[in-house]
Order: structure tokens, then C-alpha cells, then sequence
């Protein structure tokens, strides 16, 4: 879990706690929240229509 989720679940159970101070705590610690990688994905819906070459490669 990250510094948010604590500070919303103490918050939760009635303890009031500045999410900074939660982060500095967790610091001194050696807590680290694990982050999960992203999956690619290289399909991002329709793709426009193709447009036709007015230049012929020609510069």
C-alpha cells in the first residue's frame, strides 16, 4: 500500500494524520508501495482514414 491509501484508512478509523507525515514515516521506515507495470497496449481504437500521398516522395 502507498502513503494515500494508509492516510485514507487511518482517516477511516478516526485518526486525523497529514499525508505528508505519513510519507516521511514511511521514509524513515524503508517502505515502499509496489508498483505494478503497465501492460502495453498497442490497440487504441479505430484509426483514421489514410491519407494519399500528394508528393510521391518528392521534395
Amino acid at each position: 500500500m502507498g502513503y494515500r491509501r494508509i492516510t485514507l484508512l487511518l482517516k477511516e478509523r478516526g485518526i486525523i494524520i497529514n499525508h505528508k507525515t505519513v510519507l516521511r514515516l514511511m521514509k524513515t521506515l524503508g517502505l515502499k508501495s509496489a508498483i505494478r507495470a503497465k501492460k502495453y497496449r498497442p490497440y487504441r481504437g479505430e484509426q483514421g482514414m489514410i491519407v494519399p500521398n500528394i508528393l510521391e516522395g518528392e521534395l
